[in-house]
Protein backbone atom coordinates (compact mmCIF):
# COMPACT_ATOMS: atom_id res chain seq x y z
CA UNK A 1 0.00 0.00 0.00
CA UNK A 2 2.94 2.33 0.62
CA UNK A 3 4.08 2.14 -3.00
CA UNK A 4 0.55 2.54 -4.34
CA UNK A 5 0.03 5.48 -1.96
CA UNK A 6 2.61 7.44 -3.90
CA UNK A 7 0.19 7.55 -6.83
CA UNK A 8 -3.18 8.34 -5.19
CA UNK A 9 -4.91 8.95 -8.51
CA UNK A 10 -4.04 5.44 -9.69
CA UNK A 11 -4.08 3.46 -6.44
CA UNK A 12 -6.96 1.26 -7.53
CA UNK A 13 -5.38 0.47 -10.89
CA UNK A 14 -2.04 -0.41 -9.30
CA UNK A 15 -3.56 -2.68 -6.66
CA UNK A 16 -5.87 -4.21 -9.25
CA UNK A 17 -2.87 -5.01 -11.41
CA UNK A 18 -1.17 -6.69 -8.44
CA UNK A 19 -4.31 -8.80 -7.94
CA UNK A 20 -4.29 -9.64 -11.65
CA UNK A 21 -0.75 -10.98 -11.39
CA UNK A 22 -1.85 -13.09 -8.43
CA UNK A 23 -4.70 -14.50 -10.51
CA UNK A 24 -2.23 -15.22 -13.32
CA UNK A 25 -0.20 -17.28 -10.87
CA UNK A 26 -3.33 -19.22 -9.90
CA UNK A 27 -4.08 -19.87 -13.57
CA UNK A 28 -0.57 -20.76 -14.73
CA UNK A 29 0.83 -22.34 -11.56
CA UNK A 30 -0.99 -25.69 -11.76
CA UNK A 31 -0.13 -26.14 -15.43
CA UNK A 32 3.55 -25.27 -14.98
CA UNK A 33 3.83 -27.33 -11.80
CA UNK A 34 2.22 -30.33 -13.47
CA UNK A 35 4.56 -30.06 -16.44
CA UNK A 36 7.63 -29.91 -14.19
CA UNK A 37 6.39 -32.87 -12.16
CA UNK A 38 5.85 -34.94 -15.29
CA UNK A 39 9.32 -34.21 -16.61
CA UNK A 40 11.39 -34.23 -13.44
CA UNK A 41 9.37 -35.91 -10.73
CA UNK A 42 7.30 -34.59 -7.87
CA UNK A 43 10.27 -32.89 -6.20
CA UNK A 44 11.10 -30.63 -9.15
CA UNK A 45 8.21 -28.12 -8.69
CA UNK A 46 9.21 -27.56 -5.05
CA UNK A 47 12.85 -27.09 -6.05
CA UNK A 48 11.82 -24.58 -8.72
CA UNK A 49 9.70 -22.61 -6.25
CA UNK A 50 12.55 -22.51 -3.73
CA UNK A 51 15.03 -21.30 -6.32
CA UNK A 52 12.60 -18.63 -7.53
CA UNK A 53 12.05 -17.34 -3.99
CA UNK A 54 15.79 -17.15 -3.37
CA UNK A 55 16.31 -15.34 -6.68
CA UNK A 56 13.72 -12.63 -5.98
CA UNK A 57 14.65 -12.10 -2.31
CA UNK A 58 17.18 -9.31 -3.13
CA UNK A 59 14.40 -7.35 -4.84
CA UNK A 60 12.74 -6.77 -1.48
CA UNK A 61 15.67 -4.56 -0.49
CA UNK A 62 14.53 -2.12 -3.17
CA UNK A 63 11.15 -1.57 -1.54
CA UNK A 64 10.75 1.70 0.40
CA UNK A 65 10.77 1.58 4.17
CA UNK A 66 7.71 2.87 5.97
CA UNK A 67 6.45 3.57 9.45
CA UNK A 68 8.06 5.39 12.30
CA UNK A 69 8.68 2.44 14.64
CA UNK A 70 12.13 1.66 15.94
CA UNK A 71 13.76 -1.53 14.73
CA UNK A 72 15.34 -1.89 18.19
CA UNK A 73 12.19 -1.60 20.29
CA UNK A 74 11.93 -3.82 23.35
CA UNK A 75 9.69 -6.87 22.84
CA UNK A 76 7.13 -5.75 25.44
CA UNK A 77 6.90 -2.28 23.94
CA UNK A 78 6.64 -3.72 20.44
CA UNK A 79 3.77 -6.00 21.47
CA UNK A 80 2.02 -3.15 23.30
CA UNK A 81 2.39 -0.89 20.26
CA UNK A 82 1.00 -3.60 17.96
CA UNK A 83 -2.01 -4.20 20.21
CA UNK A 84 -2.66 -0.46 20.40
CA UNK A 85 -2.56 -0.24 16.62
CA UNK A 86 -4.97 -3.16 16.31
CA UNK A 87 -7.39 -1.56 18.76
CA UNK A 88 -7.29 1.71 16.86
CA UNK A 89 -7.90 -0.02 13.54
CA UNK A 90 -10.74 -2.17 14.90
CA UNK A 91 -12.34 0.95 16.32
CA UNK A 92 -12.81 2.25 12.79
CA UNK A 93 -16.05 1.19 11.11
CA UNK A 94 -14.50 1.10 7.64
CA UNK A 95 -11.67 -1.14 8.81
CA UNK A 96 -14.18 -3.58 10.29
CA UNK A 97 -16.07 -3.63 7.01
CA UNK A 98 -12.83 -4.32 5.13
CA UNK A 99 -12.09 -7.23 7.46
CA UNK A 100 -15.57 -8.62 6.80
CA UNK A 101 -14.91 -8.41 3.06
CA UNK A 102 -11.60 -10.18 3.55
CA UNK A 103 -13.34 -12.94 5.50
CA UNK A 104 -15.85 -13.40 2.68
CA UNK A 105 -13.02 -13.67 0.15
CA UNK A 106 -11.18 -16.32 2.15
CA UNK A 107 -14.42 -18.24 2.71
CA UNK A 108 -14.99 -18.16 -1.04
CA UNK A 109 -11.51 -19.48 -1.73
CA UNK A 110 -12.14 -22.33 0.72
CA UNK A 111 -15.33 -23.18 -1.17
CA UNK A 112 -13.36 -23.18 -4.43
CA UNK A 113 -11.07 -25.86 -3.07
CA UNK A 114 -13.70 -28.06 -1.44
CA UNK A 115 -17.35 -27.55 -2.33
CA UNK A 116 -17.08 -26.37 -5.94
CA UNK A 117 -15.24 -29.44 -7.33
CA UNK A 118 -17.74 -31.79 -5.67
CA UNK A 119 -20.71 -29.73 -6.89
CA UNK A 120 -19.35 -29.54 -10.46
CA UNK A 121 -18.89 -33.29 -10.50
CA UNK A 122 -22.45 -33.78 -9.30
CA UNK A 123 -23.99 -31.27 -11.75
CA UNK A 124 -22.21 -32.07 -15.00
CA UNK A 125 -19.86 -34.92 -14.24
CA UNK A 126 -16.69 -32.84 -14.25
CA UNK A 127 -13.48 -34.83 -14.14
CA UNK A 128 -10.09 -33.75 -12.84
CA UNK A 129 -8.97 -32.38 -16.20
CA UNK A 130 -12.21 -30.47 -16.74
CA UNK A 131 -12.01 -28.98 -13.26
CA UNK A 132 -8.46 -27.81 -13.94
CA UNK A 133 -9.49 -26.17 -17.20
CA UNK A 134 -12.48 -24.51 -15.56
CA UNK A 135 -10.44 -23.03 -12.72
CA UNK A 136 -7.77 -21.83 -15.15
CA UNK A 137 -10.32 -20.16 -17.43
CA UNK A 138 -12.13 -18.52 -14.52
CA UNK A 139 -8.83 -17.29 -13.06
CA UNK A 140 -7.91 -15.72 -16.40
CA UNK A 141 -11.23 -13.88 -16.48
CA UNK A 142 -10.53 -12.56 -12.99
CA UNK A 143 -7.03 -11.53 -14.05
CA UNK A 144 -8.45 -9.38 -16.84
CA UNK A 145 -11.13 -7.82 -14.65
CA UNK A 146 -8.93 -6.86 -11.68
CA UNK A 147 -7.15 -3.90 -13.36
CA UNK A 148 -10.48 -2.81 -14.86
CA UNK A 149 -12.00 -2.85 -11.38
CA UNK A 150 -9.09 -0.81 -10.05
CA UNK A 151 -9.47 1.78 -12.81
CA UNK A 152 -13.23 2.03 -12.16
CA UNK A 153 -12.55 2.44 -8.43
CA UNK A 154 -10.16 5.31 -9.19
CA UNK A 155 -12.69 7.03 -11.39
CA UNK A 156 -16.04 6.37 -9.71
CA UNK A 157 -15.16 5.63 -6.08
CA UNK A 158 -14.10 2.63 -4.03
CA UNK A 159 -17.12 2.09 -1.79
CA UNK A 160 -19.76 1.98 -4.50
CA UNK A 161 -17.79 -0.42 -6.66
CA UNK A 162 -16.91 -2.69 -3.72
CA UNK A 163 -20.61 -2.90 -2.80
CA UNK A 164 -21.81 -3.63 -6.35
CA UNK A 165 -19.03 -6.13 -7.06
CA UNK A 166 -19.65 -7.88 -3.75
CA UNK A 167 -23.37 -8.06 -4.56
CA UNK A 168 -22.56 -9.61 -7.95
CA UNK A 169 -20.39 -12.25 -6.26
CA UNK A 170 -23.09 -13.03 -3.71
CA UNK A 171 -25.75 -13.44 -6.41
CA UNK A 172 -23.43 -15.67 -8.44
CA UNK A 173 -22.72 -17.91 -5.45
CA UNK A 174 -26.44 -18.08 -4.73
CA UNK A 175 -27.10 -19.13 -8.33
CA UNK A 176 -24.67 -22.06 -8.27
CA UNK A 177 -27.08 -24.49 -6.55
CA UNK A 178 -29.61 -23.79 -9.31
CA UNK A 179 -27.20 -24.59 -12.16
CA UNK A 180 -28.27 -27.65 -14.10
CA UNK A 181 -25.50 -27.92 -16.68
CA UNK A 182 -21.96 -27.06 -17.64
CA UNK A 183 -22.80 -23.79 -19.39
CA UNK A 184 -24.82 -22.30 -16.54
CA UNK A 185 -22.12 -23.45 -14.09
CA UNK A 186 -19.44 -21.61 -16.09
CA UNK A 187 -21.56 -18.45 -16.25
CA UNK A 188 -22.13 -18.43 -12.49
CA UNK A 189 -18.46 -19.11 -11.76
CA UNK A 190 -17.34 -16.37 -14.17
CA UNK A 191 -19.73 -13.85 -12.58
CA UNK A 192 -18.43 -14.83 -9.15
CA UNK A 193 -14.82 -14.25 -10.15
CA UNK A 194 -15.54 -10.98 -11.96
CA UNK A 195 -17.24 -9.64 -8.85
CA UNK A 196 -14.52 -10.95 -6.56
CA UNK A 197 -11.72 -9.43 -8.64
CA UNK A 198 -13.35 -6.01 -8.83
CA UNK A 199 -14.28 -6.08 -5.15
CA UNK A 200 -10.70 -6.96 -4.18
CA UNK A 201 -9.28 -4.12 -6.25
CA UNK A 202 -11.77 -1.60 -4.85
CA UNK A 203 -11.44 -2.73 -1.22
CA UNK A 204 -7.63 -2.73 -1.42
CA UNK A 205 -7.68 0.83 -2.74
CA UNK A 206 -10.12 1.83 0.00
CA UNK A 207 -7.83 0.30 2.63
CA UNK A 208 -4.92 2.34 1.26
CA UNK A 209 -7.07 5.48 1.48
CA UNK A 210 -8.30 5.10 5.05
CA UNK A 211 -5.25 3.54 6.74
CA UNK A 212 -2.68 5.96 8.21
CA UNK A 213 0.77 5.52 6.71
CA UNK A 214 2.29 4.45 10.03
CA UNK A 215 -0.31 1.67 10.38
CA UNK A 216 0.04 0.00 6.99
CA UNK A 217 1.97 -2.87 8.57
CA UNK A 218 -0.58 -3.39 11.33
CA UNK A 219 -3.47 -3.24 8.87
CA UNK A 220 -1.81 -5.77 6.58
CA UNK A 221 -1.11 -8.07 9.52
CA UNK A 222 -4.68 -7.80 10.80
CA UNK A 223 -6.06 -8.34 7.30
CA UNK A 224 -4.15 -11.60 6.93
CA UNK A 225 -5.01 -13.19 10.28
Amino acid sequence: MQVAGRYPEHTGLLLGTVHALTMLAFAAGPAVGGLLAERGGSRLPFLAIGCALVAIAPLYTLLPEGGRGSTHAEPKRAVAAALAAYRELLGDRTQRALLALRFSLVAGWAAWLTVIPAHATAVWGAGAGELGRMFSCISLIGMLCAPLGGALADRYGRRGLAFRAGLLSALAVGALPMCVGKRSFYVAMAAWDVGESMMTAASSALAADVTPADQFGAQSSLNNQ
